[in-house]
């Protein structure tokens, strides 16, 4: 047992009240000689043991800090500042599960403090710990029960758990301890509405709409207000007040759609999907009275386009929505319009009527229906908008024939390059897509959007040098490209350059850069870190849960999804190894800047004077390393991925995953989601018979899980039973059959009987009614596992597919 410590002499009490003013002037240094100094007689003493820790991390000593910040902890283990410390430098660390801890036994040990519990909350939230978050709150509440943002964040705890009905209660007893003067202008309207928030979700219409009712003058936020009382009107199924509720709304802006949806719910119209004679009728005539009323609403205009069905009604309307788009030459005509693709017969009016108001402009200068003389510009937008739509039809000859037309007849319009670009790009030879984007550049070289796209053309391209060049255009020559897209969070290039790498086999760096946009999505969370306590003041409650059910969210949002795909590949393809298929360009289009003088001094940020890191892993090798088990952290990435996922992409991704892990039960799981999504889709049979052949092949999986994965696949796990039911397995899907059905059953031919090559290469080589040259080129890589002659053949027949695509040329060509 430890001698008891001694009492501080006053000279020591006066030295550790120093150290806190040395701490707080930044005089680290000799903060810590005078810690030292006094520990050295008193080594358990916790004022300057802490102070110890919290100057070491200031030092940048951060082991050293948390190391000794743990040892007093231990030593003393009831001695609340000791855990307060070690929780404020986990949260330094950025780990806040270890920080919840530190801070819940600091408070366990001083259960007055309520500095502590207001550090632990944010924390909380963060980790979505609500059942803890309410004990905070409710511990709070009673230190101090007249402070405002404890009972608010009560209330939103309550209501993101879901208990609204609690949130609703507490609430009601917060605003009776609230004065008059507490409760004016915008903070009466943000209660009132939050208010009425709750009670909607009760579904108290009643109450809801009496708030609104009661308080119509009062509210400041009328927009809400009405759209929320539209949608009371609607639960309480009064139909007809629904309906003028939602055209005041449509008065003050005729544009939104969220609003025509619910004045369509109002006529007792759910969505535009099959609707009936009489529904259609319903609607003519409303958007018909729209159209009067609203003249130079475009969406007024177009939304007729979606419900029309009778052809000679739709090809009339299309002449009138189209007319303004090609006479004053608004380009964005086909993005309006390309909603509407999903219909073959809508498509075949739109490539009849363009082909018509092309004749009629070339024979009498004028569009279908009009008197009116055209410029030579209306000539120029309608081949524009052909282009695009036949490229959007896959018909790339005659994209290609109508986009040189319009550049024939003026070769100075930037725009045209632009679709030029693209309809190469669909066909997949990217080479040439850049050169055309760069044309573009090259006629407004200060245009930053033309810029920046023109880099991501030359990234597709497998050019990071001439992307780099094209960027050192706009970026701060004092720093490096790396630092600035790191500091300007800079996703698409950092997905884009990582997927260069990928396809060129550089996997390490692949993953490095894919790290990067975990860490800045990760970064969106933990800056909202010091918000929490500042908006619980506010009063500004609807807003604040709209907000943290964003943040529930973030990782759902599309550059996230297409980066987390790419980089759970990356993983999977450095634990597998395919045959490189892009390398990348040897030569770029333009060469990089020459690199400056390496100075002496290290470079410092302009804005901050802070330093800025040199990269000393510049091929990822070194990032690699440090992570321990490759599919855990692929793991980690899926985690986020799968969360509200319908995406089959996603969960191909972690069937993969979890079959080198050998988890087969959650194979199992994702191969049932696949299903519940698309029972014939393709990759769902090649994951089964890849899970019953690994599994089979595993000695230690259980008699249990087996018998598991042979009832989901309705036969035995041997090779003979696969082969047998690979046999008949497209005869069942009949004319669902599609190109990728038959590479995924010859590809498992060529891998479970060699000898059955020239079956296995009969259903590969059948690319007929193949239109995705990006499925084919990971199908190619895929291929390279299993055999290497078939992967050739492949290659060669794709080439003849897709002529012009660089992915398919022969390998000399690349």
């Amino acid at each position: 047992m430890a001698p008891p410590s001694k009492e501080l002499t006053n000279k020591e009490v006066t030295a550790i009240k120093g150290i806190s003013k040395l701490f707080d002037d930044k005089k680290y240094s000799k903060g810590l000689k005078e810690c030292n100094a006094i520990l050295k007689n008193h080594p358990d003493n916790p004022d300057a043991s802490c102070f110890k820790s919290l100057i070491l991390y200031n030092l940048e000593q951060q082991y050293e800090a948390r190391e000794n910040a743990i040892k007093t902890t231990k030593t003393l283990p009831t001695n609340s500042m000791a855990w307060h410390t070690l929780g404020y430098i986990y949260k330094l660390d950025r780990n806040y599960i270890e920080a919840v801890n530190a801070f819940k036994n600091a408070s366990k040990f001083n259960k007055d403090s309520p500095q502590i519990l207001k550090e632990l909350a944010p924390l909380q939230l963060y980790a979505r710990d609500l059942e803890g978050l309410k004990e905070t709150y409710a511990t709070l509440l009673k230190l101090q029960p007249t402070h405002k943002p404890h009972w608010t964040g009560l209330v939103t705890t309550y209501h993101l758990m879901g208990q609204t009905k609690s949130a609703l209660s507490v609430f009601e007893r917060y605003l009776d301890t609230l004065e008059e003067k507490d409760l004016v202008g915008v903070k009466k309207t943000e209660a009132l509405l939050y208010r009425c928030m709750l009670n909607y979700e009760l579904e108290e219409y009643d109450q809801a709409l009496e708030i609104l009712v009661k308080n119509e003058k009062s509210i400041i936020d009328k927009l809400w207000a009405m759209s929320k009382h539209g949608d009371i009107l609607l639960k309480k199924g009064e139909l007809t007040a629904a309906e003028a509720k939602f055209r005041d709304l449509i008065k003050l802006n005729p544009d939104d759609l969220n609003v025509h949806k619910k004045l369509w719910e109002s006529k007792n119209i759910k969505s535009l999907d099959n609707l009936s004679d009489e529904e259609i009728s319903t609607l003519d005539s409303l958007y018909k009275e729209l159209g009067s009323l609203y003249p130079k609403s475009l969406l007024i205009q177009k939304i007729p386009l979606l419900f029309l069905k009778d052809k000679k009604q739709f090809r009339e309307h299309a002449v009138l929505y189209t007319k303004n788009f090609l006479s004053k030459g608004i380009p964005s005509l086909f993005n309006n319009l390309k909603c509407l693709y999903n219909d073959k017969e809508k498509v075949e009016i739109f490539s009849q009527l363009f082909l018509d108001q092309l004749q009629s402009l070339k024979e009498k200068q004028q569009l279908l229906g009009s008197d009116e003389k055209e410029s030579p510009s209306t000539f120029l937008w309608c081949l524009y908008y052909l282009a695009q739509h036949f490229d959007r039809i896959k018909d790339f000859s005659n994209s290609l024939s109508y986009i040189n037309q319009a550049i024939e007849h003026t070769p100075t319009c930037l725009d045209l390059y632009v679709i030029k670009a693209k309809i190469y790009k669909h066909q997949g030879d990217l080479q040439k897509a850049y050169e055309e984007y760069d044309r573009a550049r090259n006629l407004d070289l200060a245009d930053r959007y033309l810029n920046t796209k023109c880099a991501l053309y030359a990234l597709r391209n497998n050019d990071p040098d001439t992307a780099e060049a094209i960027f050192s255009l706009i970026k701060d020559d004092t720093q490096t490209l790396l630092f600035n897209i790191q500091e300007f969070q800079c996703i698409w290039y950092e997905r884009e350059l990582g997927k260069t790498y990928l396809r060129a086999g550089d996997n390490a760096r692949a993953i490095k850069l894919f790290n990067l946009v975990d860490k800045n999505h990760l970064e969106y969370l933990e800056d909202q870190m010091d918000f929490h306590n500042h908006i619980n003041k506010k009063l500004t409650m609807r807003a604040y849960i709209e907000f943290l059910r964003w943040e529930d969210q973030v990782y759902q949002n599309k550059p996230y999804i297409a980066t987390g795909k790419a980089h759970v590949k990356a993983y999977l393809n450095h634990q597998n190894k395919p045959e490189v298929m892009a390398p990348l360009k040897k030569v770029p289009a333009i060469k990089k800047p020459a690199p400056k003088p390496a100075q002496l001094e290290p470079k410092k940020d302009q804005t901050t004077g802070l330093t800025i890191p040199e990269d000393d892993d510049l091929n990822g090798k070194k990032f690699l390393v440090k992570q321990v088990n490759l599919m855990d952290s692929a793991q980690l990435i899926l985690d986020n991925l799968l969360k509200n996922s319908n995406d089959i992409e996603i969960y191909s991704l972690a069937c993969q995953v979890n079959t080198h892990q050998k988890k087969y039960l959650l194979v199992l799981k994702s191969l049932t989601k696949i299903k519940s999504i698309d029972e014939n889709s393709p990759c769902y049979y090649e994951h089964l018979v890849n899970l019953m052949i690994k599994s089979s092949e595993d000695k230690d999986v259980s008699a249990i899980v087996k018998a598991a994965i042979e009832k989901q696949a309705t036969f035995s796990s041997d090779v003979d039973s696969i082969l047998a039911y690979n046999q008949t397995y497209l005869e069942t899907l009949g004319r669902n059959v599609t190109a990728q059905h038959r590479f995924i059953v010859g590809k498992i031919i060529a891998k479970l009987s060699p000898s059955s090559i020239d079956k296995a290469s009969e259903l590969i080589l059948n690319v007929q009614g193949e239109t995705n040259w990006i499925q084919c080129a990971d199908n190619l890589q895929s291929l390279s596992l299993v055999s290497s002659e078939l992967t050739s053949k492949y290659r060669e027949k794709l080439h003849e597919h897709f002529p012009i695509a660089n992915y398919f040329q022969p390998k000399d060509e690349n």
